[in-house]
């Protein structure tokens, strides 16, 4: 038995040396393998290190080299099939963006290289805009340089305005540059109207925002017909939306569906038909004053601030209107009792508002001509002798439609809900409109804002009368005869039914 318990252990101890044996013959295996990768890489790397040096021709190339590696953390490995790729190309740098974007699938590191190009971190450097149309053409050096030639390289002229013809040629190009594919083609042209944008101060930002309506437009129309012979061009709606561009895309989408077997002359007299009449609207759009001045006292009232409630806060920031026998002796001296430190505001806002339709409804957008009349307290400011808006009644403006009825050269005639009225483009004449005949204006040919302001003049009916107050001012009207300050509104009504003239 003692015998037996011997060989036992013999053969434990045998068994744990050939474990601690095989552990060193596998640790020295790995420490060889690891030597011997070791100088593999050290060797890797220097055989790309001198393929760099074979490749570099001067000390510029070889700094340049040297700062893309820092840019990349001085990975060679990463860096040196790049670089062997596009140093070639350097001078050429749309070939080099191009060759770049091929060789480099990483766009923040292919970003990071070109960084170290000192004339793409320059201000006024257009090559940060040539590389997004690399990367929205997808490598198309043709193309690419065939934009630059159409836009004068991206800058036609010194704080000068992209034409609209030069906006057209280049997406002429980008079109027939990707087949007609209008989603390319919109990547493409995005990147443009966004360095014009920049470059121009959104000078033309309507009109590019436009374009790019009309191209979606089209993918759309395109993509709903399948194509065919008579399917929408995108070319041609482009150029009838810079030739119209009063007329709205879901405008141009329906013209296109109710003329499109058409010839093109007779799309072109219909649209410039309609933008001629749009242009007849554009003309009078606007928001129109008429100031009733009153005198004015303000209301005295001592406030703890602490216990102040909203209905005492807003008792105190009121205005009172009051009769000139009131004036009291407090309120200022004699000439500022002559003075109308407080006014009522008409306000008349004429604009063509876009009302969308229900979803269950066609998804085209509707354009409804607006009129909306609004009161406002205005106080004079001491400093400038100006009336500024303090308080809007929001809550019962007023919403009527409006359109143009007679539209010549020397006249110009809107109504308002039922209520003609004349649009004038300054003073010269007013006195001779009827009813402003017997009412005296102040008119100053050398003043220029004359000449930048519209005015309407109210007329009467057929039989003489001036039945706006009761068609336009009839919900005042009803309200106003329970209001407290009732007699104020009626002098102000009063006034505008004397002198008829915003």
């Amino acid at each position: 038995a003692d015998d037996d318990d011997d060989d036992e252990e013999d053969e434990v101890r045998k068994y744990h040396l050939r474990q601690k044996q095989q552990q060193q013959q596998q640790h020295t295996r790995e420490r060889e393998l690891w030597q011997l990768d070791e100088l593999n890489f050290e060797f890797e790397a220097l055989t790309r290190i001198k393929e760099l040096t074979e490749c570099v021709e001067d000390a510029l190339e070889a700094e340049f080299v040297l700062n893309v590696i820092e840019a990349l953390q001085n990975d060679v490995f990463f860096v040196s099939p790049i670089l062997q790729n596009v140093m070639r190309f350097i001078g050429d740098d749309i070939k080099f963006m191009c060759v770049l974007r091929q060789s480099c699938s990483d766009a923040q590191k292919c970003v990071a290289i070109l960084n170290t190009i000192d004339r793409f971190t320059q201000d006024d450097s257009i090559l940060p805009t040539v590389w997004r149309l690399v990367t929205a053409t997808q490598g198309n050096q043709t193309l690419v340089e065939q934009i630059l030639v159409d836009t004068d390289n991206l800058d036609p002229q010194p704080a000068a305005v992209v034409s609209m013809d030069m906006v057209v040629t280049v997406l002429s190009s980008i079109l027939a540059g990707f087949g007609g594919e209008i989603r390319a083609a919109l990547r493409v042209f995005t990147v443009l109207v966004q360095h014009w944008n920049r470059r121009e101060h959104d000078h033309n930002a309507y009109m590019y925002d436009r374009i790019q309506q009309v191209l979606r437009m089209v993918y759309d129309e395109q993509r709903k017909s399948g194509g065919g012979d008579d399917t929408i061009d995108a070319q041609q709606m482009v150029q009838y939306a810079v030739m119209c561009p009063l007329v709205c895309p879901s405008e141009l989408r329906t013209f296109w569906r109710q003329h499109r077997h058409a010839n093109d002359v007779e799309r072109i007299n219909r649209l410039g038909a309609l933008q001629i009449k749009y242009e007849q609207y554009e003309l009078f759009l606007g928001r129109y004053l008429l100031y009733c001045p009153f005198k004015t006292k303000r209301v005295a009232a001592d406030i703890d601030k602490n216990a102040a409630d909203e209905s005492k806060l807003q008792q105190q920031n009121e205005v009172e209107f009051y009769d000139e026998d009131d004036v009291d002796g407090d309120a200022g001296d004699a000439d500022d009792d002559d003075d109308d430190r407080t006014a009522l505001l008409f306000e008349f806002v004429i604009d063509i508002d876009n009302v969308s339709q229900s979803q269950s409804q066609t998804a085209s957008n509707q354009f409804r001509k607006q009129l909306r009349i609004k009161k406002c307290l205005c106080v004079k400011n001491k400093h400038t002798l100006e009336y500024e808006p303090e308080h809007y009644y929001e809550e019962d403006a007023l919403m009527f439609d409006w359109d143009v009825v007679r539209y010549t050269k020397h006249e110009k005639v809107l109504r308002l809900h039922n209520t003609q009225c004349r649009w004038i483009p300054n003073l010269k004449h007013a006195n001779k409109i009827h009813p402003m005949a017997n009412y005296q204006i102040e008119f100053n040919p050398e003043d220029l804002h004359n000449e930048l302001r519209g005015y309407l003049v109210l007329l009467p009916d057929a039989d003489g009368k001036l039945s706006f107050i009761h068609d336009l001012f009839g919900q005042w009207n009803r309200s106003n005869k329970r209001a407290a300050n009732a007699n104020k509104y009626v002098e102000a009504i009063h006034k505008i039914s004397e002198r008829p003239f915003l």
